[in-house]
């Protein structure tokens, strides 16, 4: 009795898990979620993989679309691999760090990226022209992401020539 009793404790204290949320996305069925979120403006930000991405095989593709999963922007069109379309890189900051994979569509720069530091965790996409932010879409949690020098490496992402900057706090 006093056994069965104890098991009734044990079981009303034991942590338990927490239902997450799934994260939104606009890749489809079968394709690798290398980047997703919802932002805090109701739109939703992704870049999708469709194979196994390699240096020499697999596709990239950035969609930005509302949360009804309409794509209102996809890069490239159609979908190829990386190379030649994205560039990449990583940000140093105190405490941490972050990553971004960035394009150019139009003249604008879109870049997507994560970084966290003390106290502080960041994603979401920026758009830059003429090296000005015309555009910011922060990320609300959940986040998924890929983004890293792991992924740059295996896809043969190259670095981005330019500097690359996020606010943070």
């Amino acid at each position: 009795m006093k056994r069965g009793l104890l098991a009734l404790a044990l079981l009303a204290i034991a942590p338990t898990a927490v239902a997450q949320a799934p994260v939104p996305t606009l890749c489809a069925a079968g394709e690798q979620v290398i980047f997703s979120c919802a932002t805090t403006r109701k739109r939703i930000v992704s870049l999708c993989a469709t194979g196994p991405l390699s240096k020499t095989a697999g596709t990239l593709q950035y969609r930005f679309g509302n949360t009804e999963r309409e794509v209102e922007l996809a890069w490239p069109v159609p979908v190829a691999h990386p190379t030649g379309y994205f560039v990449s890189g990583t940000v140093t900051t105190s405490g941490g760090g972050g990553a971004y994979i960035k394009f150019t569509h139009e003249g604008d720069a879109y870049a997507v990226y994560t970084g966290t530091g003390r106290g502080w965790e960041k994603a979401g996409l920026l758009v830059t022209r003429s090296g000005r932010m015309i555009g910011s879409q922060p990320c609300d949690k959940p986040v998924s992401s890929e983004i890293g020098p792991d992924l740059f490496e295996r896809a043969g992402i190259g670095r981005d020539p330019r500097a690359f900057e996020f606010e943070i706090p």
